[in-house]
């Protein structure tokens, strides 16, 4: 009996073993071990690796330009290097980022989201962190959304009425025009909402055209309806609203990249001066009154194209520059997931030719504030890559041990 017990014993042991080899080796799927780990470093702490000046450069480049500044050939202006946007399905997952992002890439399962939703992989440079990280985009994005959502519910509350009721005092067509026009708005909102948690050089130009056109625009038609009797002018004040949060929003970004163009000091000071002269033209046409009977009503939709042109003087005075700066890649938007998604990083484009052993990748706790260590990543050193699963997205940046004798 004794015998069989000690054989019991070591095979438990061994089990533990084998189990605890195993943890050290693999990301544990559901148990999302980049967030295990609670304790970090100040940012300050962390000794960052470069991109490789291939990188940078590419991601702080534009489109060529004619001397006006309009883009030469257009069916080039798409999704810029460095960042990858697209729209998830929840009942299929996909995969984004990879090519257009150096490696960097979300697998997100079937599942994993509550419902379809635009995600982002971006690579940026650690010295953005603070200057062109549009960090009210979000909160913009969702205050014009939900009072479009229930300006929509108004509408649909007086179409309803209107079928029911022969003298009402509003047409249904009208109505029903109204609708259409929130409805474009909003879906405008949806597709353009992720943009404005990127990095402010990776927006897109489309970006501040949808909301000139689909958002801003649209709204000055239901003033107009409203100004001539065709819909409730109860709803002037939401629209009002509404439209000066899109136009503070635009111009809040374009302000956001002229401010990480004045911090680097190779940037083309007058293509920076250009910029602060659009804001400058954009403030004041947004002055100006349309010449409505009733209603006090301004061109803001010419403003929202002043900003516009402010934040690509901004992305033109750094075009092209390749000063080093820190490696890091975000995820959005920032959410939880119903299951857990695999991030893969890239080692390959890194201004880094040591042992990638000593690489390590470090994880953002936004709760916290400090940045914490990955646990246990799958290494693939055929790809240069390592992977973790983790069960909702923030930013990671690519570091360097410290030599034992520092540590």
């Amino acid at each position: 009996m004794k015998a069989i017990r000690t054989h019991l014993f070591g095979a438990f042991i061994i089990l533990i073993t084998a189990l605890f080899m195993a943890c050290e080796s693999n990301p544990v799927e559901g148990n999302s071990q980049v967030m295990v780990e609670s304790q970090g470093v100040s940012f300050d702490e962390l000794s960052m690796v470069a991109w490789s000046p291939e990188v940078v450069r590419s991601i702080r480049a534009l489109p060529e330009l004619d001397e006006s500044g309009q883009i030469l050939n257009r069916r080039t202006w798409g999704t810029r290097p460095g960042v990858d946007v697209q729209e998830v399905e929840f009942d299929e997952g996909g995969l984004v980022g990879g090519e257009t992002t150096f490696g960097n890439s979300v697998f997100v399962p079937e599942g994993a989201l509550a419902q379809d939703k635009y995600i982002a992989v971006q690579v940026a440079c650690s010295d953005a962190d603070l200057v062109a990280l549009f960090e009210d985009g979000e909160s913009y994005m969702e205050m014009i959304e939900a009072d479009l959502e229930g300006l929509l519910t108004n509408l649909n509350s007086d179409l309803d009425q209107a079928e029911s009721d022969e003298d009402f005092e509003y047409d249904e067509d009208d109505i029903e025009d109204a609708i259409h026009t929130i409805e474009e708005a909003l879906e405008a909102i949806h597709d353009n909402a992720i943009y404005f948690q990127l990095y402010s050089y990776f927006a897109q130009e489309r970006t501040f055209s949808h909301m000139e056109h689909d958002v801003s625009r649209r709204l000055k038609y239901l003033a107009y309806d409203i100004d001539n009797g065709r819909i409730n002018p109860d709803y002037y004040a939401v629209i009002h609203s509404v439209t000066l949060l899109t136009v503070e929003a635009v111009r809040e970004m374009a302000l956001s990249s002229i401010s990480y163009a004045e911090e680097n000091p190779e940037a083309n000071q007058n293509k920076i001066d250009a910029a602060w002269q659009r804001i400058a033209q954009g403030d004041a046409i947004g002055d100006w009154d349309v010449s409505y009977i009733d209603l006090e009503w301004n061109y803001y939709d010419w403003a929202i194209n002043r900003y516009k042109h402010a934040w690509r003087y901004a992305g033109q005075a750094i075009q092209n520059l390749d000063a080093p700066c820190g490696a890091m890649v975000d995820f959005l938007p920032s959410q939880q997931f119903e299951a857990d998604v695999y991030v893969t990083l890239s080692w390959e484009v890194l201004n880094f030719d040591g042992d990638p052993e000593t690489l390590d990748i470090h994880w953002y706790n936004e709760e916290t504030g400090l940045w914490v260590l990955v646990p246990n990543p799958v290494i693939d050193y055929e790809e240069g890559t390592v992977s973790v699963y983790i069960d909702h997205f923030t930013r990671y940046a690519w570091t360097v041990r410290p030599p034992p004798s520092e540590l």
